[in-house]
């Protein structure tokens, strides 16, 4: 199937649900599926075969999913090489179909494969992983590190809110050659990442979460076979930042115990 075919497929699954993108990945050999009492906490996860696996992660929700309160739909319209939306309240949901779209295309590197849902607002396929899979979540932490295929644009890569070394950083953009974009954001490997680094990577959607939403084919097709040739390399294992780790759970120690200095400092005399 070439790139075109591929995009139009996953940008064509219903933006108000998931449930097609996880029957999909569900399809797999040894596909692991979980569902919580929340609709949004879900998962399926597909162990790798090689032993310097990475772990490759998308998120299946739209910011218009049903379950946020605002359910929309579109059909995705191909301009030249841009998807764009047809309809003018509502994004293609690239972000992060594209993503997902991306996860499949790696399917057979040997690397391991997990798609998680309400990641747009609370991240709670990946917390329900965390807390009612915690022989799961200890598994994906032995994963040589993760990669979410879940950032704008071309060649561009985040390292949000996880405690990456500065060898992991260089080994991305000296071996992989993306560039940190050093802009805010969340994704899942914050909740994910627990003793492992991650880098979150282009996937081609730019405009994401407005009605203006695209996604730009060539530059899908160039991070894919750029993301292709590197992961077929040997992966060396990048464990998280200790002290830095260390130094933010100081932190919000001390932050508490301030607040509660204050309160009681406050607190009226009887």
């Amino acid at each position: 199937m070439d790139h075109m075919t591929l995009l139009r497929e996953f940008l064509q699954f219903p933006l108000d649900n998931a449930d097609g993108i996880f029957t999909k990945f569900a399809s797999l050999e040894r596909a692991v599926i979980a569902q919580g009492q929340n609709p949004l906490e879900r998962f399926v996860y597909i162990p790798g075969t090689r032993k310097d696996r990475v772990l490759l992660v998308a998120h299946a929700d739209t910011v218009w999913d049903a379950a946020y309160g605002n359910p929309q739909e579109t059909t995705p319209i191909l301009d030249g090489h841009i998807f764009r939306s047809s309809n003018p309240t509502c994004g293609i949901g690239a972000d992060d179909r594209a993503g997902c779209a991306m996860v499949w295309a790696l399917r057979n590197s040997g690397h391991s494969l997990l798609i998680v849902h309400g990641e747009e607002k609370g991240k709670h396929g990946a917390r329900f992983l965390r807390k009612a899979y915690a022989k799961l979540y200890r598994e994906l932490n032995r994963h040589q590190y993760m990669m979410e295929m879940d950032w704008a644009g071309l060649g561009g890569c985040l390292y949000n809110q996880v405690d990456n070394t500065p060898a992991f950083k260089a080994y991305i953009t000296e071996t992989l050659g993306f560039t940190d974009s050093q802009a805010k954001g969340g994704c899942d490997l914050q909740i994910l990442c627990h003793k492992v680094c991650g880098v979150n990577v282009s996937t081609g959607w730019n405009h994401c979460h407005r009605p203006t939403e695209t996604l730009d084919c060539d530059q899908w097709l160039q991070n894919y076979e750029a993301l292709e040739r590197f992961l077929e390399k040997p992966q060396p294992r990048y464990p998280i930042a200790r002290i830095s780790r260390m130094k933010r759970f100081a932190g919000k120690v001390k932050g508490k115990l301030g607040a509660l200095a204050r309160k009681l400092h406050l607190r009226p005399a009887k």
